[in-house]
């Protein structure tokens, strides 16, 4: 029996970056909310301006790209919430059920 391998497979090109501290948490506020923006993979411009801006607040750290999230307001987590709840997808701007739609119309 041969040994298995894992590797990661992708299934978009579409995320964000957050900026990833030494330790490895994201940099965020007292609220909570991440210091991000929304770029595709290897986006070089994305990478240099959340760099900029980290640094001139004085963190040290990287870039760090998360495949498939999305910024959301605070509006769009009560809505996510809500329909988790009820039991629906709760984004339904999810790329996995995006991709899943566009396989079932062909």
């Amino acid at each position: 029996m041969k040994s298995g391998k894992t590797r990661v497979v992708s299934e978009t090109n579409l995320g964000i970056y957050v900026w990833a501290l030494p330790d490895g948490t994201y940099l965020a506020d007292d609220d909570a909310n991440v210091l991000s923006i929304n770029a595709m993979r290897n986006d070089l411009l994305a990478m240099a301006n959340i760099s900029k801006v980290a640094k001139n607040l004085g963190f040290e750290g990287r870039p760090v790209f998360l495949e498939g999230r999305r910024k959301i307001t605070d509006e769009e987590l009560q809505e996510q919430i809500y329909r988790a709840s009820i039991g629906l997808v709760p984004d339904p701007l999810d790329i996995g059920v995006y991709k899943e739609e566009m396989r079932r119309s062909r």
